[in-house]
């Protein structure tokens, strides 16, 4: 978790406006680019992906040493291990998530829940991650037929059999198991089976995102539309009070911001990221999250402090605090942005402190 100290870091940099004394809080690292799913809203591996996965070799673990090493310098408080692929297909991905945790990380694995084996149900607790989050896109076996093209009709029982077997593996303790699931028009009816699902299989809670079409045409089909918008939000209401009253996790109040907001992204809160967050590729290219392709540097000849405060961070920085649409629109693709809430925390606090910095329109 993030102490009072790296808070007190984040507001001095802040202040300053290039140099950032404390984090990143939050890295998010892509370990292996190969998939086994062909997820319909995947940016990467739909038929419709705008963005084809890098034909690139999984991380090593030389270099995951490396990266954690600078994690534990940098004192970050969140590995998220996730990518263009499915993490669980790397052959050492306990081994990953063991240096994370020594590193003093919270970690937390991305999976499409199909390889969660007896075996793997184990190894997952026994590695000590802290948080396990399973994406699945549909809450019965029609609904699967529709969201993962092509794939066997088996699918739908091998994830909920994983499901089970890594709850009954935890026995009370690590990994939180969170059933997550990208929202679009054909599966938010279904949010009430949804959520019998998580709490039928054993989940410790729910989360759930907005579908997007990461630039394809083909999927605006798919899309929840405003027209879709108020049925959406009475379900999503109903759904938190369910959640509540059986005490599992979600963040319904989120995702319902992010609808609220959607592509307007700029008009609603600044972007914090440069202050929060890296995303380390498979090549070693570091990004500021994953829809931002503005190169920052390279972990296979930087360290992490360097890139961090280095001159391409700086400039960054330097754009956002003069304004965040002019600084973004050519790089990045912020729609329905997942760091929403993280940005509007930050906010809350740092809007009364930006006339201090001369930032000009605080919003």
């Amino acid at each position: 978790m993030v102490t009072l100290g790296q808070k007190i870091g984040l507001l001095k940099g802040l202040l300053h406006g290039e140099v950032a004394p404390s984090g990143p809080f939050m890295v998010t690292a892509d370990v292996t680019s190969r998939c086994n799913l062909q997820c319909l809203g995947c940016r990467s591996h739909s038929s419709y992906a705008p963005f084809p996965a890098e034909n690139a070799p999984d991380i090593s673990l030389p270099f995951m040493e490396k990266l954690c090493d600078d994690l534990r310098r940098r004192q970050s408080s969140y590995l998220i291990l996730t990518g263009d692929g499915e993490p669980m297909l790397h052959p050492r991905i306990f081994d990953i998530v063991t240096m994370g945790k020594r590193a003093g990380c919270h970690v937390i694995l991305f999976t499409n829940g199909t390889l969660l084996t007896q075996a793997n149900a184990v190894s997952l607790r026994e590695c000590g991650l802290d948080v396990l989050r399973v994406s699945l896109w549909a809450s019965s076996i029609p609904e699967c037929q529709e969201n993962y093209p092509g794939t066997p009709p088996g699918l739908f029982t091998t994830v909920t059999e994983g499901l089970r077997r890594v709850a009954a593996s935890k026995n009370g303790r690590p990994p939180r198991l969170i059933l997550h699931q990208p929202l679009n028009r054909h599966n938010m009816r279904g949010l009430l089976d949804f959520m019998e699902l998580a709490a039928g299989t054993g989940c410790d809670g729910v989360s759930f995102s907005p579908m997007r079409t990461w630039g394809g045409a083909p999927l605006k089909e798919f899309i929840i539309g405003d027209e879709d918008l108020p049925r959406l939000r009475d379900e999503l209401r109903k759904a938190r009070r369910w959640l509540d009253e059986r005490g599992l996790s979600h963040n319904i109040e989120e995702v319902l911001k992010r609808f609220e907001v959607g592509e307007n992204v700029w008009a609603a809160v600044p972007c914090y990221i440069a202050w929060l967050h890296l995303r380390v590729r498979l090549d070693g290219t570091v990004q500021a999250c994953l829809t931002c392709d503005r190169n920052l540097g390279n972990l296979r000849h930087q360290t992490l402090g360097d890139i961090w405060n280095g001159e391409p961070m700086r400039r960054l920085r330097r754009e956002l605090r003069r304004n965040s649409k002019t600084a973004l629109a050519d790089n990045c693709d912020c729609g329905y942005c997942c760091y929403l809430a993280a940005n509007q925390r930050v906010h809350k606090y740092y809007r009364w402190l930006a006339p201090i910095a001369n930032l000009g329109d605080c919003r």
